[in-house]
């Protein structure tokens, strides 16, 4: 008998790791900032707010 424990395991830290991902794009799409040609975010507290999934601000893209 297989258990399915490890591949839902699996399944959803992919998941969590996608959806991780995706956030730290959308906050360098909307705080990004050139320093020397590199994109980096500056360390503000909005900008940990929202990295930290705690923006009330959602993605219009996600439609």
């Amino acid at each position: 008998m297989v258990l399915l424990i490890p591949k839902t395991v699996r399944a959803i830290l992919e998941k969590g790791r996608a959806a991780q991902l995706q956030r730290v794009n959308e906050a360098y799409a909307r705080f990004g900032i050139k320093v020397d040609g590199v994109l980096a975010l500056p360390n503000t507290p909005e900008v940990k707010e929202f990295l930290r999934g705690n923006s009330d601000e959602k993605s219009t893209d996600s439609k």
